[in-house]
């Protein structure tokens, strides 16, 4: 792909592929930002520079290994023994499913 047909990939946050590139202080930085959360990136000086930073953000194993320390075990501290808390059932497959998005490499 060369520069002039360089897109923007996903949200690292949300997932969305609505992204797009925005123009920050009257056109001397520029920055990609998602439409759907809002997250937007550091100001570079070229569009060009914007998108490959975005593109090449942290690796996506460091992402799903973060992502599999927030699940917690649901196990009672004391005994250590299986319990049935469906709060963190519910919570862990949040997570889960986080996983699967970064996975697959976004929403569709």
């Amino acid at each position: 792909m060369s520069d002039t047909e360089l897109k923007p990939i996903y949200c690292p946050c949300c997932g969305s592929g609505k992204t797009g590139t925005v123009m920050l202080c009257s056109g001397t930085l520029y920055s990609v930002k998602c439409e759907h959360c809002g997250l937007i990136s550091d100001g570079k000086s070229t569009e060009i520079e914007a998108v490959k930073a975005w593109n090449t953000r942290k690796p996506m194993e460091r992402i799903v290994e973060q992502l599999n320390e927030m699940i917690d075990p649901n196990v009672d501290i004391d005994t250590g023994e299986a319990c049935n808390n469906w709060v963190l059932d519910l919570e862990n497959a949040v997570v889960e499913e986080c996983i699967k998005t970064v996975l697959k490499g976004g929403k569709e």
